[in-house]
């Protein structure tokens, strides 16, 4: 599972599998589309997106070319 690391005020980010709130606990969950209704807030296809992203950054990070950057789109 991939975690992020050197966030400020932050530990254990992890990156993971999961569909709404209810899979995470402050967790980043990856799909492929979103719904960002609030109360119904979810992805779909997140295996797939997962496994997808999984590989690109295992791969940036052999290569120690790795950075993500979050934006926070949601108005709560």
């Amino acid at each position: 599972m991939l975690h992020l690391q050197d966030v400020p005020n932050f530990t254990y980010i992890l990156i993971h599998i999961g569909n709404t709130d209810k899979d995470s606990d402050g967790c980043l969950l990856l799909g492929e589309k979103a719904d960002t209704t609030p109360g119904r807030m979810s992805v779909t296809r997140s295996a797939d997106a997962y496994t997808r992203f999984y590989k690109l950054t295992v791969g940036a990070a052999k290569k120690g070319t790795l950075r993500i950057r979050l934006i926070d789109n949601d108005d709560h």
